[in-house]
């Protein structure tokens, strides 16, 4: 991006935030809609590289996780594999944008929770949303354990649970922790 317009992203960052206080407030029971609402907000929440030039939020499909090596090195967790893959220290494979707690853990815990405010929203948001970068065998690993929308029985909440039940190691960040694009 050129020059960022920090007060547009803001403006977006707010809007969909708006749009997901609404959502739960309805408790609108389709999850492709919460999918696209969250998704949108952390892209504006986190600025570019998350974002395309356009100010589109980037979904990090295949394509986009070959374009922007950037931004998934700011993924919250990265198997050991898939860091392998990216640092050019394993052959190439299909790697996966990965919730690390599922989007339907997450949405039943806001229904819960319930916030009113977008304040109370974000906080709940900053907390519980975190991507991870698998590969496609570890993606394939969770779906053949049913954890593809639901964390394992009797394991804590944290972004790790799925993995470490998995099996998946996990690649130990030296890097800064995740940061979201400082408002305007």
């Amino acid at each position: 991006m050129s020059m960022v317009d920090y007060d547009r992203i803001n403006e977006l960052r707010k809007t969909y935030l708006c749009y997901l206080l609404e959502y739960t407030r309805v408790r609108d029971p389709h999850i492709n809609v919460f999918r696209t609402f969250v998704d949108n907000w952390f892209a504006y929440y986190m600025g570019d590289p998350f974002l395309k030039s356009s100010l589109v939020a980037r979904w990090f499909n295949k394509g986009d996780l070959n374009k922007k090596s950037e931004a998934i090195t700011k993924f919250h967790i990265h198997s050991v594999r898939a860091w392998q893959v990216i640092n050019g220290l394993a052959e190439p494979e299909d790697l996966i944008k990965d919730h690390c707690i599922p989007l339907s853990v997450i949405r039943g815990r806001l229904f819960d929770v319930s916030p009113t405010t977008i304040g109370e929203l974000e906080t709940f948001l900053i907390e519980h949303y975190k991507i991870g970068l698998i590969t496609q065998k570890e993606n394939a690993e969770l779906n053949s354990l049913k954890l593809q929308s639901t964390l394992p029985p009797g394991v804590p909440y944290t972004p790790e649970a799925r993995y470490q039940h998995a099996k998946i190691a996990l690649h130990a960040s030296e890097s800064e922790p995740v940061e979201p694009m400082p408002l305007g």
